[in-house]
């Protein structure tokens, strides 16, 4: 029998159970939730490849419309963000400066973008309107990747994190700071987890890295520190209310849980999936969803595989929770991220976003002409 292991910690998360519910019914105090549209009633539209030098394509960022996604491109001297649409082949910059951009995020109300860049002696943090109007700039101390974290319905608040060298212990610690864009402050967060989640404008998720499948929940205004929820999370996908976590199967060594709450805290459905692990560690495949209660798609391997040992085979695949079944859609050259638009007729792949997938033809085709 299949099961998902729950542990209710103590009277108080009742009622923080019963305030995220009443709030997942509600509309999520003002974020965007963009209703889906029926792919089937979209015309069908030729794709244009970008007309960009391959050594100067960096990578796609995302979406800002069913039809437009943002562009990094730069070489050695200049680097740029600039609107494409994809059937149109237009590119329109946002942003260009001499300088390199490292770290670039897109708000999911899809009308601000943040991203880091190195400029001479300087590394800062910029959030812009796609206008090219800069609401903030604050310098930061490293001058590596950082992850950005921007919450979905309080776009003034991310969090900010990266791995910090102490020289006198040689080794790295983890660094996650809360940055406050409107009054641009930072204030450290006592947590063991680069990529913590928002659920609302002042809860968030993640799990302890130290503990390794123990899922927290904490709130950005209390003083007391996130409170334990589950004992068996291994990993989560979280896209405004709906909350995917995955366990390993004590039944069999070859599979992995993928269970659905939605709205989160509220038990779904279960999917089991085949396992894919690095270095005995259970991987969350890459999956995607980009309205509330949309749907879900991810990348799931066709068998049990040890990824440092075998490259595998991937596929895309539709997650139907509610009825909990997998539909295949086509085969994939390699395991890498995913990202469905607001209309949910295409999905970006690839490490850089260099391909793009017609759910309706069941096609993909490269956004670099240069590729083709």
């Amino acid at each position: 029998m299949r099961k998902k292991t729950a542990q209710w910690m103590s009277i108080p998360l009742f009622f923080i159970a019963c305030c995220l519910f009443l709030l997942a019914c509600t509309s999520s105090n003002g974020a965007v939730t963009e209703e889906p549209v029926n792919e089937n009633t979209l015309e069908a539209r030729d794709i244009v490849p970008m007309d960009i030098p391959y050594d100067q394509f960096q990578k796609v960022v995302g979406w800002l419309s069913g039809d437009t996604i943002l562009v990094h491109i730069g070489d050695t001297d200049t680097h740029s963000l600039q609107r494409y649409d994809i059937f149109t082949g237009e590119l329109s910059p946002v942003y260009e400066e001499e300088s390199f951009i490292l770290t670039v995020v897109i708000h999911q109300s899809k009308n601000k973008i943040m991203f880091q860049e190195v400029k001479d002696e300087d590394v800062l943090l910029t959030v812009m309107d796609l206008n090219g109007n800069v609401v903030q700039t604050t310098s930061i101390d490293y001058s590596g990747y950082v992850n950005l974290n921007w919450n979905p319905t309080n776009d003034n608040l991310v969090f900010v994190s990266n791995y910090v060298y102490d020289e006198t212990e040689e080794s790295e610690s983890l660094s996650v700071k809360l940055w406050n864009i409107e009054d641009d402050t930072f204030v450290e967060q006592p947590l063991n987890y680069a990529s913590p989640s928002w659920y609302s404008a002042n809860v968030y998720l993640y799990v302890d890295l130290l503990e390794g499948t123990h899922l927290y929940i904490g709130d950005i205004r209390e003083s007391e520190p996130a409170m334990l929820i589950n004992r068996n999370i291994h990993d989560f996908f979280l896209h405004d209310d709906t909350f995917i976590g995955m366990s390993v199967s004590d039944i069999r060594e070859d599979q992995l849980y993928l269970f659905q709450e939605y709205p989160f805290l509220v038990s779904g459905n279960v999917i089991p999936v085949p396992k894919v692990t690095m270095n005995n560690q259970p991987l969350l495949p890459h999956m995607t969803q980009s309205t509330r209660n949309g749907k879900v798609y991810g990348v799931l391997s066709k068998e049990a595989i040890a990824i440092e040992e075998d490259v595998g085979e991937f596929q895309l695949s539709h997650l139907n929770f509610e009825d909990e079944t997998v539909h295949n859609i086509l085969d994939l050259p390699f395991d890498a991220p995913i990202a469905l638009c607001p209309n949910e007729r295409y999905i970006l792949y690839g490490w850089r976003y260099e391909y793009i997938i017609d759910l309706e033809s069941e096609e993909m085709l490269s956004l670099l002409k240069e590729m083709i």
